[in-house]
């Protein structure tokens, strides 16, 4: 399963969104906030946590569990899968 790791007010993360379909992809969408523990463990099992600082969000951890950062990135994965 494809998770995308995003937070709300992120001009980024709204624009991946407008421009590809995840519930028709199958992605799942884990949006993250200070108050979700859930969704902060998932970002630290992934070991997302240093990606999530730098380039921020979105992030996408594919099927074999590797995290693709950046909305160019993300779609050009997407496009090629």
């Amino acid at each position: 399963m494809l998770l995308l790791f995003t937070k709300e007010h992120c001009q980024k993360c709204e624009f991946l969104k407008e421009k590809i379909n995840i519930e028709a992809l199958g992605i799942q969408e884990i949006k993250l906030t200070s108050s979700d523990a859930h969704a902060l463990g998932l970002a630290a099992y992934f070991d997302i946590v240093t990606l999530m600082e730098k380039p921020g969000l979105p992030i996408l951890v594919t099927d074999n569990n590797s995290p693709i950062s950046g909305v160019v990135n993300i779609k050009k994965y997407l496009r090629e899968k």
